[in-house]
């Protein structure tokens, strides 16, 4: 028995006293309370001693992985797609359970691991039925984070999907036999050993053997009927091909291949799969391969996995090539997974705010002059710049540290990624070799003469002071313990050329403490176990290239304060830029999906960096073109003048607006200014300096249709931006809240919402509504005229009408004129009763909103540069702009 089991124990003890006390979110007193109270009960069971130095450590392991949360992730999908099917079947989940029993024994938390299965069912909900008897072909993608756990996340969706009856699996993994082989570990212990025996799928793959025709036939015995099937191949045109033939000339006992359901994962979806040569030219053969394979199958669901899915949404969803049928855009579903709050990520380690980025992050400004980051491949370095010796140096006063926490048996590691070529790599690690074994020599012979000083230890104090001044161990401990540390150092160099691996299976009981040097093979899935130290020095300008390069981000529970990153300062503003844009793209995808719209209803948009950065290679992009967009509604008005006409959103919508209501009413008074004015208009509600955040919850879970031309990613762009020019005024952006009432007050049209008693307004739906849609007005209105001066004195009233008098405009007065003297910006709702041209009512309760910005006068907005997709140009360049209400 080890303390890793005494852990496992210890957590599951601790969560299910936890919830039993109904502890949802237990603070750091509630769990080291129970630490204290359970770990003496717990030890003599798994024959571990619990001394003080054990307390803590299970004190911190807890506080790591048992308040950890995680949010389902949100889906785009495309209407046609069938009803949800998994629940309409008695699955038993036997694989699923399995794994979930897995992850528990891996300590993974609790609340993660729910979400997992969420997720999980989600996805297999968007793929085919396999027991339908008509063929189905989807196309999806799963969106993550870099290191955040995706190959869980489809080991889950493979043992959900041979629960459901999925009988061939096949896992394309990136470009490098190492990340192949990795992967191929993972998934036998997260999916094909843990399968019951009856249901366990034959692996034509092994971590040692890619895909060949010559072995799948013999590990296919004849009596093999009704067995699934696994895969885990390299992303390389001559594997595919060899499988596409093979699928093509064999046949499986009992039946043909093609009759069998098929689950394709496509890991790391946007390299190599994406077809980079122009329309008129036959696809990429890898590209064109995978879509052959799919081809192949009457029933085929194919899910690209990725975190930078630059170049897949720019692939034109229109697409169709005779022979490979139409492309990979993910046309029948986006899946969006978001990270647990544990997660390091480069909001953390790039955030433009806080401590956390001057802690995480060191300047590298020495390394030109003797790694220069545009060395060719025949480079010969001579030396090593200072600044990757102080790297290595803190990796190992970092190792000690956890060596004095009793982790000396977990995986630890280093990153160091200079330069593309093998070559240069070798001679890095030749390098970094003779400077490791030079502190090795030293450390160890001042080991064994106590007496004998050197200059490298008051080196490596100054070191440890500044890097990990607050650790909680002195120095004296880290030197007794340093000695041990280096002797266990290795180092790999990790490319397509060397024979090295990093196989940290083969280390489970010691632990492997290794620096790995590498380039493109470290940069594209590869895991780093317990990765601590990241020297970075390269010049890639691809957003997705450099986020594919932080093998930083990931899972560091017990380390995080341990993790530093050496890389360049203007590296560090490009991945701050990409930290912000990347979680600009995901905001617009889950507000798609809050709004009911599929992966083609909706042309996405990334935004370019300033200088010198692309978002993905120039080949990835062709069906795309720059625009400069500003998104300005200062002095603008914006309504929901169509809303869906499915019934689920428009309770979506009412719920929404009947949550506001009741929000507003706990933090203003409410008034009824009609008294105030010159208007007749009865009823209306009015709430003054509104917090912005309840009116932008309204915003996010209120589902626009697709037929806005302001959606509410340019909306969120906007309010972005204007609270952060309100607040270098000094000023926190708020609302003012309306909501409005009937000209008439008719007694069939009165009801009570959110506590108010209201007079519903009606609306003639107009003749053409969308088919999915209505039409609350043919003028693209909701409002109508003179209620944006709701909120505004007799006095700004009066000041509005004269502006107005004085222009000498003789028609009537529009609503932009009382728009001019807003103090705040005004959200106006409505509960509309929808009726047919014969008067009758066929829609009640609907929904709907109108937002007035003021125009700021000196406020600028500013406008930025942004990679479109022709989706993009289609919906919002062939749209007219919305007219104003002269």
């Amino acid at each position: 028995m080890s303390r890793n089991a005494l852990f496992a124990g210890l957590k599951g003890a601790i969560e299910a006293q936890l919830q039993s006390m109904g502890m949802d979110e237990p603070s750091e007193i509630d769990i080291r309370a129970e630490v204290l109270r359970l770990l003496p009960v717990l030890a003599p069971a798994y024959r571990v001693s619990v001394d003080e130095l054990l307390t803590e450590e299970a004190i911190r392991a807890m506080l790591a992985c048992i308040p950890v949360k995680m949010r389902v992730g949100a889906a785009l999908k495309e209407r046609y797609l069938p009803p949800p099917w998994v629940d309409q079947r008695d699955l038993q989940w036997p694989c699923w359970n399995a794994y979930e029993t897995y992850l528990h024994s891996k300590r993974y938390p609790g609340n993660v691991i729910m979400t997992l299965g969420h997720d999980t069912r989600n996805i297999l909900n968007l793929l085919g039925n396999p027991e339908e008897a008509d063929g189905w072909d989807r196309r999806g993608l799963v969106l993550g984070h870099v290191q955040s756990g995706k190959t869980s996340n489809y080991a889950g969706l493979l043992c959900r999907a041979a629960d459901a009856g999925y009988k061939l699996f096949i896992v394309i993994t990136g470009i490098h036999e190492n990340l192949r082989s990795q992967t191929q570990q993972r998934l036998e212990e997260g999916f094909t050993n843990l399968a019951p025996a009856e249901m366990r799928p034959i692996s034509l793959t092994t971590p040692e053997y890619d895909f060949s025709q010559q072995k799948a036939e013999l590990q296919i015995p004849p009596q093999a009927v009704g067995t699934s099937v696994i895969l885990v191949i390299k992303k390389n045109a001559r594997v595919l091909e060899n499988l596409l033939q093979w699928l093509r000339n064999s046949s499986k006992p009992g039946g043909d291949w093609a009759d069998m359901p098929l689950l394709l994962v496509d890991d790391e979806a946007d390299n190599a799969s994406v077809n980079t040569n122009r329309e008129e030219l036959d696809p990429t053969r890898i590209n064109g391969l995978i879509r052959s394979i799919l081809n192949t199958f009457r029933k085929s669901s194919y899910v690209g996995y990725t975190a930078t899915p630059f170049a897949n949404i720019f692939i034109d969803p229109e697409t169709e090539n005779a022979m490979y049928s139409h492309d990979l855009f993910p046309s029948d579903f986006i899946y969006c997974l978001s990270a647990p709050d544990n997660y390091f990520g480069a909001d953390k380690v790039f955030a433009d705010y806080g401590d956390d980025r001057r802690k995480y992050l060191n300047i590298l400004n020495d390394a030109e002059d003797v790694l220069p980051r545009s060395a060719r491949s025949t480079f010969v370095p001579v030396e090593l710049p200072a600044s990757l010796i102080e790297a290595v140096e803190t990796f190992l006063i970092a190792c000690a540290i956890r060596y004095k926490n009793g982790e000396s048996e977990n995986h630890m590691s280093m990153l160091v990624n200079v330069s593309p070529y093998a070559a240069v790599q070798q001679h890095v690690r030749l390098l970094l070799d003779d400077a490791v074994q030079q502190r090795k020599n030293m450390i160890c012979a001042s080991a064994r003469m106590p007496g004998q000083e050197n200059a490298l230890w008051g080196h490596l104090e100054s070191v440890f002071r500044k890097h990990y001044p607050d650790c909680g161990i002195l120095w004296s401990g880290i030197r007794t313990i340093l000695p041990d540390v280096v002797r266990s150092i290795q180092l790999r160099v990790i490319n397509s050329r060397s024979g090295d691996s990093l196989k940290y299976g083969d280390y489970s009981d010691t632990g492997l403490h290794v620096i790995a040097i590498g380039g493109y093979t470290l940069s594209r899935g590869l895991t780093l176990e317990g990765l601590m130290i990241s020297y970075w020095n390269r010049n890639s300008r691809a957003y997705d290239t450099l986020m594919q390069m932080g093998r930083w981000f990931g899972y560091r529970d017990s380390y995080e304060d341990l993790c530093r990153v050496w890389m360049p300062e203007d590296a560090q503003g490009w991945y701050a830029h990409i930290a912000e844009i990347s979680q600009e793209l995901r905001e617009d995808l889950i507000s798609m999906s809050q709004r009911g719209l599929t992966p083609a209803d909706f042309g996405l948009k990334v935004r370019n960096h300033p200088e010198t950065l692309i978002v993905t290679a120039m080949n990835k992009r062709r069906a795309t073109q720059e625009r400069v967009i500003r998104p300005d509604l200062n002095g603008r008005l914006v309504e929901t003048w169509v809303v869906f006409s499915e019934q689920e959103k428009l309770a979506n919508n009412q719920q929404a607006m009947r949550v506001l209501l009741e929000q507003v009413q706990t933090v203003a008074q409410t008034e009824h200014p009609q008294a105030n004015t010159e208007k007749s208009i009865p009823g209306p509600f009015l709430w003054r300096a509104v917090p912005t955040e309840f009116v932008e919850d309204f915003f996010n879970k209120f589902m626009v249709h697709p037929r806005m031309q302001y959606d509410n990613p340019y909306l969120f762009a906007y309010l972005f931006a204007l609270k952060d020019a309100l607040r270098r005024r000094g000023t926190e952006l708020c609302w003012d809240v309306g909501l409005f009432s009937a000209k008439q007050q008719q007694e069939d049209i009165r009801t009570s919402f959110a506590g108010l008693e209201v007079w519903k307004q009606r609306r003639t739906i107009g003749a053409d509504s969308p088919v999915d849609g209505f039409l609350l007005s043919t003028r693209q209105r909701v409002a109508t005229k003179g209620i944006e001066c709701l909120p505004l004195s007799a006095e700004q009233i009066a000041t509005a009408e004269d502006k107005w008098r004085k222009k000498g405009d003789s028609k009537q007065m529009a609503d932009h004129w009382y728009r001019g003297e807003l103090e705040r910006p005004l959200l106006m709702l409505h509960l509309i009763d929808l009726q047919d041209a014969a008067d009758a009512v066929i829609c009640p309760n609907v929904a709907a909103w109108g937002a007035s910005f003021p125009p700021y006068g000196d406020l600028r907005i500013q406008a930025h540069e942004y990679t479109v997709s022709r989706n993009w140009l289609r919906l919002f360049e062939s749209v007219e702009a919305e007219p104003e209400d002269e």
